[in-house]
């Protein structure tokens, strides 16, 4: 078990809980995959913009 509070959601514990180990294993708990589309190749000032579009994830459950 990964410790979340009874009465309280997966998402209202996150908020709460800032350690990064214990958000690794929620992580890998729920998400079997992220996959990172490629872009348009445009760029804004040299720098890539991030578009949540391009990001697809792949729930376990």
């Amino acid at each position: 078990m990964v410790g979340i509070p009874i009465g309280q959601t997966i998402r209202e514990t996150w908020e709460r809980n800032t350690d990064i180990g214990w958000r690794r294993k929620i992580v890998g708990l729920l998400v079997d995959k992220i996959i990172v589309h490629p872009g348009s190749g445009k760029s804004r000032h040299k720098q890539q913009r991030f578009n949540v579009e391009q990001i697809e994830i792949q729930w376990k459950l």
